[in-house]
C-alpha cells in the first residue's frame, strides 16, 4: 500500500500514523549540518566544535520530540547516529568508545535526552504549566497500596501500534518508576534539575 506523509507545525507525519519520514528528514539535514561545521570551523578544539553541535546541530534533533519519539531501535539508532559519528571525528576521541566520548564531553545520549524531554512534558501536563488537559493524557492510579509517589499514572490499555508509542503511553512507566523526591518538586525548574541526577539507564533502547 502507497503511504502518504504530510506536514504540520513543523512535524512529518505518514498516513499509517508513524513518524519515520520525519525521523529520515531531520536525520538528513542533521548529518549535513554536522559535517558543515567539521568543515568551516578553523578550531580543531573538541569543545568548541561540541558547542557548535549543540547550538546548530542538535535543536534539529529535538523539535517536538514528545510527539514523534521512536520506540523502535532502528530509529533510534539512527538518531544516535548523528551525534555518534559527529564525536568520533573529534580530536583524540575517534578510538574511544561512544559512551566515553560523551563522558569526556560532558553530554548525554539523545536518547537519553529525549526521555527527559517526554518527562518534562508529563510535569508541565499533570501541573497545567501548558494549555492541554491532564485528563484527555492520563488517569490517576486508584491502587493506593503502591509504592512509591503520589502522582502514579494507570497505563492504558494499547492494542495497536500507534497508540502503545503515544507519547501518554510510553512515558507512563517511567513517571511511575521516578523517586517520590523528583515527581513531588514545588516547580518545573526543580523538577528539571533533581531529573538531571536520576538514571534512565534501563530504559535505553539503542545500541550501546
Amino acid at each position: 500500500h502507497m503511504s502518504y506523509c504530510c506536514r504540520g507545525l513543523g512535524i512529518n507525519i505518514d498516513s499509517r500514523l508513524t513518524f519515520g519520514p520525519h525521523i529520515n528528514i531531520i536525520v538528513a539535514k542533521a548529518h549535513l549540518r554536522a559535517s558543515q561545521i567539521l568543515r568551516c570551523f578553523i578550531s580543531r578544539d573538541p569543545e568548541i566544535l561540541i558547542k557548535a553541535f549543540i547550538t546548530y546541530v542538535r535543536p534539529l534533533l529535538e523539535y517536538c520530540s514528545p510527539i514523534w519519539s521512536p520506540s523502535s531501535v532502528g530509529y533510534i539508532n539512527k538518531l544516535e547516529s548523528v551525534q555518534r559519528r559527529f564525536t568520533k571525528k573529534l580530536k583524540d576521541l575517534s578510538a574511544l568508545s561512544y559512551n566515553k566520548r560523551l563522558e569526556l564531553l560532558h553530554i548525554e545520549r539523545l536518547e537519553c535526552r529525549r526521555l527527559k524531554s517526554d518527562l518534562i512534558m508529563c510535569y508541565k501536563i499533570l501541573h497545567r504549566l501548558v494549555a492541554l488537559s491532564p485528563d484527555e493524557f492520563f488517569m490517576y492510579s486508584t491502587v493506593l497500596h503502591t509504592r512509591g509517589h503520589s502522582f502514579k499514572l494507570t497505563v492504558p490499555n494499547s492494542r495497536i501500534n500507534a497508540r502503545a508509542n503515544f507519547f501518554s503511553v510510553r512515558i507512563v512507566k517511567i513517571w511511575n518508576n521516578l523517586p517520590s523526591s523528583v515527581v513531588n518538586a514545588s516547580s518545573l525548574p526543580m523538577f528539571i534539575n533533581k531529573l538531571k541526577y536520576v538514571s534512565l539507564q534501563a530504559y535505553i533502547l539503542g545500541k550501546v
